[in-house]
């Protein structure tokens, strides 16, 4: 997640940029939701 949105912030292609801005919100979403499973620790 820690280059999707350093990209997001950073990047030099904006079509990337774009891309990333876009999937991170959904790759963090999905990060919290996999801590919650039983045994994710």
């Amino acid at each position: 997640m820690a280059l999707f949105s350093s990209y997001a912030q950073a990047g030099s292609d904006a079509e990337l940029k774009g891309f990333a801005g876009k999937t991170l919100p959904i790759l963090q979403t999905q990060g919290e939701l996999t801590q919650k499973l039983p045994g994710a620790n």
